[in-house]
């Protein structure tokens, strides 16, 4: 094997096994191997907990500057989750809805309760559209974010988010998954 062919054999498959994700049949698509899938497909409304989290869509419509009308149209899909083992529980919420989607995805937040216990956006995303995954293993101690870009006139992929220098990753500046073409 010559060894301009064997690099990029080698960062790929360093790639996968640092984020955890792993390709499965060419009808799959992206499995996770040691990850957690956040968001399915088409979440459901019922998949969202019986009572939602006001202080989290309060944050949330700050954030977006919403009105209350645009707040009634809007879906929240929770996941809670600790992002970089210390212990305290952060929340993945996914908007749906006219003020918060369009033909380039959703609006991804993660939040995380200050030290008086109110939910602050850390970070959001647009362009993400389901499912979402996290990776098993931590990238610069945070779990890594997989999500879907497609749309809006993106070049369809699978992106890696991964947390650095204070932040995870755009959407638009993640990892592109070499390995997954649909």
């Amino acid at each position: 094997m010559k060894m301009k062919r064997f690099i990029p054999i080698c960062l790929t498959v360093g790639l996968m096994l640092t984020s955890g994700v792993s390709l499965a049949s060419h009808t799959a698509g992206l499995q996770p191997t040691q990850g957690t899938r956040v968001f399915s497909e088409k979440p459901q409304k019922d998949s969202v907990p019986a009572l939602s989290n006001k202080a989290i869509e309060k944050a949330i419509a700050g954030e977006l500057q919403m009105t209350a009308s645009e707040q009634k149209e809007t879906s929240y899909y929770y996941h809670y989750v600790d992002l970089n083992d210390d212990g305290i529980t952060d929340a993945l919420v996914l908007a749906v809805g006219p003020y918060t989607s369009g033909s380039g995805g959703n609006t991804l937040f993660w939040l995380s309760p200050d030290k008086k216990g109110h939910w602050q956006v850390q970070q959001k995303w647009t362009l993400v559209h389901t499912p979402v995954m996290l990776t098993g293993n931590n990238v610069n101690g945070y779990k890594g974010i997989v999500v879907r870009r497609a749309g809006g006139g993106a070049t369809p992929a699978w992106i890696l988010l991964t947390y650095q220098n204070g932040q995870y990753t755009t959407v638009n500046d993640g990892i592109i998954l070499p390995f997954v073409t649909k």
